[in-house]
C-alpha cells in the first residue's frame, strides 16, 4: 500500500515525512507491505505506530526496485543520475582528503 504524506518537518540536512493510513486488520500476526518510500530512506529512521489492541511486533525495511524501464528518456535520466552521483561521491571524498590534509598543518 502507498501511503499519503500527511506532515514534513524540514531540519538542517533531513526531514521528517509522516505518513498515515488507516487499516482494520483481522485476528493474529498480519503483514504490512508499504511502497512509494524513496530509495536514500534512512532505513533506522523508520518507526510504526498504531492503536487499538493490536502489537507492532517489529519493522523490516527492504529495497524492491522494479525493473529498469523501457522508456530511453528515464533510462538516459537514471544513467545521467548515476554518473553525476558518482562525481559527488568523487567531490566529497576530495574535500575529506584536503580536510585530513588540513588537520595535519
Amino acid at each position: 500500500m502507498d501511503l499519503p504524506i500527511v506532515a514534513v518537518t524540514v531540519y538542517p540536512g533531513q526531514a521528517r515525512i509522516t505518513r498515515r493510513a488507516i487499516v482494520t486488520l483481522a485476528a493474529g500476526e498480519q503483514r504490512l507491505l508499504v511502497g512509494g518510500l524513496p530509495l536514500r530512506l534512512q532505513r533506522d529512521s523508520v518507526r510504526v505506530s498504531g492503536r487499538g489492541p493490536a502489537t507492532v511486533l517489529g519493522v523490516d525495511v527492504l529495497a524492491d526496485r522494479n525493473p529498469r524501464s523501457p522508456d530511453a528518456l528515464i533510462s538516459d535520466l537514471e544513467q545521467r543520475q548515476r554518473a553525476f552521483q558518482g562525481q559527488l561521491d568523487e567531490l566529497a571524498d576530495f574535500d575529506a582528503v584536503q580536510a585530513a590534509r588540513a588537520d595535519l598543518l
